[in-house]
């Protein structure tokens, strides 16, 4: 069937699949239908990827802005020069509803642009470049973009780690229209300033550089509408003013949280915390929990702090809501590894170990979310009967194993390993120096792995891969800097 024969339907289906580049090179110009069709189609996101060294994409993104400038709706500026004078976006500003672009970018071309964009209520800004700008010309940017009338949701990017914004009264002053917010702060103190002075605000979703100390200190809000609050606390130390906070968000409808740190802190999966906070927020309806920590002493200890989540007049329980909660103690340290998670699992990606997991769960579960699993091997730690670890990853497309091979055969590790993944799913497998004797047997029974990556460390095991053949593998990368 000729494309001309192809109903409008089936035509926009191939364009769901495909980019705006893709859409009017592959298919403008090919017959009057098909121009007629792209003249009027939605495109949801336009962007603008050039340099003005590279003449050909130059004249392509002029070529398309001026075949489809009247039905853009969203547009992602990722040029780092200034605009091409021949691609203007001059005759699409009043239609623009989501704008994307890096915070590197401005001049005073685009703070012309901007100040036009009347219908624009999306915008994502990526702070990059951001302290290459004065004071007077960051409040000058954000004026101007804060400023449009009908722009009430903003994603606030960082390009670094360290990267992040510090509010006080006037930042909140010129956000006061914003109801969705997705930005990455310094400390507890800033999020308290956007949550009492964004008065509007709904819907906020942040990464906590700094925990700014141990010591809490009273959180007082004003008459907070948050619905939704998605937090990363990305610091190592956690301060416990943040439950405080959370408290107090009384209409919170979703609250999702995330923390991986090595110190020891057990007020984040004691179960009697956990029933205060849930009891204080009587409109939640969605919970999400991604935890990782350490307890001080034995596993009996966590046993204690876990031992709510398993009453059946839990908080959580009456909500219908399936938290879980592993931990291990290794044999030689005074603590315990404690993971605490809700299901279904909000992310892709899951560590766990192989044995010695002590866990809530009470009966089995499919993780089929999980595409990359880390998986920890210690022999010492595998009893001599199996236990069962009550989970199956059904759909791992990553599988990472690091850990101490020595005494247990490889046979048996590697079936104790498909009681946990279904290995003929794997397609990408990371193998660390002291695992490598896996290798074989993993193979064997996970036809579909198609990359290796090893550790940098297997001088002795390269002379024996060199002479093997694995069906099916395509790459082998020796890692250098493999974790």
């Amino acid at each position: 069937m000729s494309l001309e024969l192809l109903p409008n339907e089936l035509l926009y289906k191939i364009f769901s699949f495909l980019n705006d580049y893709r859409i009017i090179l592959g298919f403008y110009g090919l017959n009057s239908r098909l121009d007629s069709i792209i003249n009027t189609y939605p495109f949801t996101l336009f962007k603008i990827n050039k340099s003005s060294a590279n003449k050909e994409v130059t004249y392509q993104s002029t070529k398309l802005f001026t075949i489809c400038q009247h039905n853009i709706r969203s547009l992602e500026l990722t040029i780092n020069k200034e605009l091409d004078q021949q691609t203007s976006v001059e005759n699409i500003e009043q239609q623009l509803t989501t704008v994307t672009f890096p915070y590197s970018l401005f001049n005073q071309d685009i703070l012309d642009i901007f100040s036009k964009l009347n219908y624009a209520t999306k915008l994502e800004i990526e702070l990059q470049g951001y302290y290459g700008n004065t004071p007077e010309k960051k409040k000058q940017i954000a004026q101007t973009v804060f400023s449009l009338p009908k722009v009430h949701t903003c994603c606030l990017t960082c390009h670094s780690y360290t990267e992040c914004y510090r509010i006080d009264a006037d930042f909140c002053l010129i956000m006061s229209n914003i109801e969705t917010l997705s930005i990455k702060l310094y400390s507890m103190a800033d999020l308290v300033q956007v949550i009492n002075g964004l008065e509007k605000l709904k819907n906020l979703t942040v990464r906590l550089l700094d925990s700014g100390g141990k010591d809490e200190y009273e959180v007082i809000l004003n008459s907070v509408k948050l619905v939704y609050l998605k937090v990363e606390w990305m610091d190592s130390e956690f301060n416990l003013s943040l439950f405080s906070l959370v408290e107090k968000c009384t209409k919170l409808e979703h609250f999702s949280f995330e923390i991986e740190t090595l110190c020891e802190c057990a007020c984040l999966v004691d179960g009697d915390q956990w029933q205060s906070i849930i009891s204080s927020l009587p409109e939640l309806e969605e919970l999400e929990l991604d935890i990782q920590t350490r307890v001080e002493g034995s596993i009996d200890s966590v046993h204690e702090l876990v031992e709510p989540f398993k009453s059946e007049n839990f908080e959580f329980r009456r909500r219908n809501w399936n938290i879980i909660c592993d931990y291990h103690g290794p044999a030689t340290k005074s603590y315990t590894c404690v993971h605490l998670y809700t299901l279904p699992y909000p992310y892709w990606s899951f560590y766990t170990r192989l044995y010695g997991i002590h866990t809530t769960l009470d009966s089995s579960v499919s993780l089929s979310n999980i595409r990359r699993l880390h998986i920890h091997i210690d022999e010492d730690d595998r009893p001599s009967q199996p236990t069962g670890n009550n989970r199956l990853f059904s759909d791992v497309d990553i599988l990472y194993i690091d850990g101490i091979v020595q005494n247990t055969s490889c046979s048996t590790i590697v079936a104790d390993i498909e009681q946990l993944v279904t290995l003929s799913n794997v397609n990408r497998l990371y193998l660390d120096d002291y695992c490598y004797q896996l290798l074989d047997d993993i193979l064997a029974v996970a036809p579909n792995i198609v990359h290796l990556d090893l550790a940098d460390d297997l001088d002795e095991y390269l002379q024996i891969l060199k002479g093997k053949q694995f069906q099916g593998v395509k790459k082998i990368k020796i890692d250098e800097d493999y974790d």
